[in-house]
């Protein structure tokens, strides 16, 4: 089997403490969408805040339709003693 994967992947800085990352895949062998993106907010140094939604598309020969969706966000908080 010969499966190509196509990729795009972009970043873009609000400031020096909001950033935003995105990934964009198609994959041939599975005729499927993928898309991940990713906001990360440093609330002070060693602590952020991540948002992640993550979606998929292509359900047999309909490429647009939604296969899946989730969203994550997760926060790590430094103590200092």
């Amino acid at each position: 089997f010969t499966a190509n994967i196509t990729s795009l992947r972009l970043g873009y800085a609000f400031s020096t403490k909001l950033t935003t990352n995105a990934l964009v895949q198609y994959n041939s062998l599975n005729k499927d969408f993928s898309a991940n993106l990713r906001m990360n907010f440093i609330h002070r140094p060693g602590s952020d805040l991540f948002i992640v939604l993550t979606e998929r598309r292509g359900v047999e020969d309909e490429l647009w339709d939604l296969s899946s969706r989730g969203l994550v966000a997760k926060l790590t908080y430094l103590v200092r003693f």
